[in-house]
């Protein structure tokens, strides 16, 4: 864009001043493509006329310098991101660094690669990384963050390390690599315990709760966020407020505490709507569902999931919409409404696969299979719950204790109508699929879906 083209182009011998005529002068000779959006005016160039562009640069020993003026311009824009997908203009920022994502992806491959600074780095995964998170780019900022890690430098600076550790266990905690992210939160809390800075510990201690409740361990998750709790009230910092309250809510309906979760919950949407935090207030509200979708308000459950999948396409949260959208479907399923589940369910499904949110992926396959029984296909509804309970074997992921009980009897009812042997054969059958296979019959059930 102009700004951009200002800042890495306006230096000695061009005036920054300077810039635009000379931007309108290569469009007047089809050197540069105008491309207009809502978003502003932006330049393309053809590769073959970059790369001559570039070999000018290096002729004149000024690549360099162009580099290092790009990755800050950048950098500078990813911070204003982060601060400003905090408040009510998520939405807008996460659309600007989609726009300049290719530029993000080219200035934090500089710094990994040592052209500025390598600190630079670790400073643009701690700005991406809610940008990482909402849009299902994960995988990519663990890449960076693993990469920033290896760097000498950062390994010798307890503060970079610290930040790096604790951007890569939240990434990694977000596609339910649990184990990941508490070797990495410990390591984390360890450092900046030493620095004693206390908001960092608190966001670390937050963090750390949510792996250790992925364990099974309750009381050590409750101790730590009330801890940060503490810190972040003393300290005034309302966002990390919202997020403790959240994640205690959370705490609450994982042990079967609707009272204590449904305080925590209440208190956590007044602030987050209170500091227009989109993020938290649409998973607090998919929270409330839950709660009432538990106790069998299945109307109430829908109100909550429907305004949390507002917020969240309203914020441009994929991650959030996916969530809701399997909770709507799941609602959907048990109110008997088959087609509707199956839309719903087959786009969060869907777009877990792409996010790799595991643990969620898990679960929305384990209600294709509820979809598949209500279809008719019983033994293929065991298969796909075999398939599922062997993943979760696999990667450690348990089931909150209170769906347990409701998806042994799922099990049960299934035994009974097919009878212990054809059972076991579903069963067994199911436990030897790949992954990959399980979500070829459950996308199969949504074709069988739509035709029935």
């Amino acid at each position: 864009d102009l700004a951009a083209a200002e800042a890495v182009c306006g230096a000695e011998p061009l005036d920054p001043l300077d810039v635009i005529d000379l931007l309108a002068s290569l469009v007047e000779k089809s050197l540069l493509m105008l491309d207009e959006r809502e978003s502003g005016t932006r330049y393309r160039m053809l590769e073959t006329l970059s790369d001559y562009a570039r070999e000018k640069l290096v002729q004149a020993g000024e690549l360099a310098a162009a580099a290092e003026r790009h990755c800050q311009h950048y950098f500078v824009l990813a911070k204003a991101a982060k601060r400003g997908m905090d408040g009510p203009e998520q939405a807008e920022w996460i659309a600007c660094i989609e726009t300049e994502l290719d530029n993000v992806r080219a200035a934090t491959a500089l710094a990994l690669a040592g052209g500025v600074d390598p600190f630079i780095a670790v400073k643009f995964a701690v700005a991406m990384q809610g940008f990482w998170i909402l849009r299902g780019y994960a995988t990519e900022g663990r890449s960076v963050v693993r990469a920033a890690l290896a760097l000498p430098s950062i390994q010798a600076s307890d503060m970079a390390q610290g930040y790096a550790l604790y951007v890569g266990a939240a990434l990694a905690e977000s596609q339910s690599d649990y184990a990941e992210a508490r070797q990495m939160l410990q390591t984390c809390l360890e450092l900046r315990r030493r620095l004693d800075n206390p908001i960092d510990i608190a966001a670390t201690l937050s963090t750390l709760a949510l792996a250790q409740l992925a364990a099974g361990d309750a009381a050590a998750a409750r101790a730590g966020e009330l801890e940060a709790l503490q810190i972040l009230r003393e300290h005034g910092d309302r966002v990390g407020q919202a997020f403790v309250l959240l994640h205690l809510g959370q705490i609450g309906l994982y042990a079967g505490d609707e009272a204590q979760a449904q305080s925590y919950l209440q208190e956590c949407l007044a602030v987050a709507r209170e500091v227009e935090q989109r993020e938290v207030e649409g998973e607090c509200e998919l929270a409330l569902g839950e709660a009432a979708f538990d106790s069998g308000d299945r109307t109430q459950a829908q109100a909550r999931f429907s305004r949390s999948l507002a917020i969240c396409r309203d914020a441009g949260d994929k991650r959030g919409e996916a969530k809701a959208l399997w909770w709507l479907g799941k609602v959907a399923l048990d109110a008997g409404q088959v087609e509707a589940a199956r839309l719903q369910l087959a786009d969060a499904l869907q777009a877990f696969r792409s996010f790799e949110m595991r643990e969620d992926l898990l679960g929305c396959l384990e209600d294709h299979a509820v979809l598949a029984q209500a279809l008719g296909a019983t033994e293929t509804a065991v298969r796909l719950a075999a398939a599922a309970a062997n993943a979760r074997d696999r990667l450690q992921l348990g089931r909150p204790p209170r769906q347990q009980g409701g998806w042994l009897g799922q099990l049960a009812s299934w035994r009974t109508a097919l009878g212990g042997a054809v059972f076991d054969q579903a069963w067994g059958e199911g436990r030897r699929w790949e992954i990959s296979a399980a979500l070829r019959q459950a996308e199969a059930l949504g074709e069988q879906a739509v035709t029935a």
